[in-house]
């Protein structure tokens, strides 16, 4: 990789993440940062519970495009899509193995969550991600007339892959996203995983209700 387009590339990225900072987009601004500190092969970055929780509430602006799988995010609906999933799924537990009173651990798989759009520190921190919901639960048995009932806890959680393709118009711009690939190419930048988790929340009721 030639070095001179590498310092070309730097002076781009440089001026876009002291722009994350002074537009108070800190999300986007430590993700970069650590982009830009060239972590180990592996590494992985912890979002913190607030972010997650600004993620899980956000509300795009914008509708987002239906490529590769993608689709307009909801954040609630996500979370509610896998409650119900984790309920299904003890119930069933309960009601054909015998685990009525078990403490059951449970986690949909990963959905893609769809993109940001209009969110400005969330679009230019997370890409397309991928948000699950993990729950610890107890069904007691029908009693006296009454449905099942459960008693779980939860938190949501969200997993990215913080990449440039280089090549693609992203939210970041065309040729933004093009010079952090530049960058990672010449040995000054390189990819991670970012992941993180909601506060934890309870919740009760009965089936069928």
């Amino acid at each position: 990789m030639d070095q001179v387009l590498a310092s070309i590339a730097l002076g781009e990225v440089s001026t876009a993440v002291i722009g994350f900072k002074a537009a108070g987009y800190n999300l986007a601004f430590d993700l970069a940062d650590f982009y830009l500190s060239d972590p180990p092969d592996g590494s992985s970055h912890n979002v913190q519970t607030t972010d997650v929780e600004r993620v899980v509430q956000a509300k795009p602006k914008v509708s987002a495009d239906e490529d590769n799988g993608w689709h307009k995010y909801d954040g609630q609906d996500l979370v509610e899509s896998a409650i119900r999933e984790i309920l299904d799924e003890a119930y069933h537990n309960a009601q054909y193995s015998g685990k009525y009173g078990e403490l059951q651990s449970i986690a949909p798989v990963w959905m893609p969550a769809g993109k940001l759009y209009g969110t400005g520190d969330l679009e230019n921190a997370l890409g397309g991600f991928w948000m699950t919901v993990g729950a610890d639960i107890v069904v007691l048995p029908a009693q006296r007339g009454q449905p099942a009932s459960y008693t779980m806890f939860y938190r949501a959680y969200i997993f990215d892959q913080y990449f440039f393709h280089g090549t693609a118009a992203t939210w970041y711009g065309e040729s933004l996203d093009r010079s952090m690939r530049t960058l990672e190419e010449a040995g000054r930048a390189r990819s991670f995983i970012t992941r993180g988790a909601s506060e934890a929340r309870t919740r009760e009721g009965r089936y069928g209700s």
